[in-house]
C-alpha cells in the first residue's frame, strides 16, 4: 500500500515538474497574408529585408500615376502599412515618407514575407 502511495506521490510531483518546469520561449511570428483584413488599416511593421519604395503621383484614374522618386529603406527600419487590392500592393507612410494628397508611397511587393510584426533581434 505504501508503494502506491509513494508512486502515485512521485508520478504527480513528475508531472507538476514537466508542466512548469519547462521553459517555453516560443513566439508567434507569422505575418497575415496580404489579402488578410489586418491590412486594411496602417500597422507598424520592421523590414527583414531592404525594400525600394516608390513615390507615385496622383492622377486620375490612378494606374495611370507617374514615379516621381525611388528611396531605399534599410532593413530593420520601422515603417508603417496598409495592405491593400489596387493597383498598388503596399502602401507605405513614416518618418521619412510624407503621403500627401498629390502624392503617396508604395512597395511593389505581392507578398509580406519582406516585413515583420516584431523587432528584429540585435544578434543573428
Amino acid at each position: 500500500m505504501n508503494f502506491k502511495k509513494l508512486l502515485i506521490t512521485l508520478m504527480a510531483v513528475i508531472n507538476v515538474i514537466m508542466t512548469f518546469g519547462v521553459a517555453n520561449n516560443a513566439r508567434a511570428s507569422s505575418v497575415p497574408g496580404i489579402k488578410n483584413h489586418y491590412w486594411r488599416t496602417y500597422r507598424r511593421v520592421y523590414l527583414k529585408h531592404h525594400v525600394i519604395a516608390e513615390r507615385i503621383h496622383c492622377v486620375n484614374p490612378i494606374y495611370q500615376g507617374q514615379r516621381i522618386q525611388l528611396k531605399r529603406i534599410k532593413r530593420g527600419s520601422k515603417v508603417f502599412v496598409m495592405g491593400t487590392r489596387t493597383s498598388y500592393p503596399w502602401y507605405i507612410k513614416g518618418k521619412k515618407f510624407r503621403n500627401t494628397s498629390t502624392d503617396f508611397w508604395v512597395v511593389n511587393r505581392s507578398s509580406s514575407k519582406w516585413l515583420s510584426l516584431h523587432r528584429p533581434s540585435s544578434h543573428r
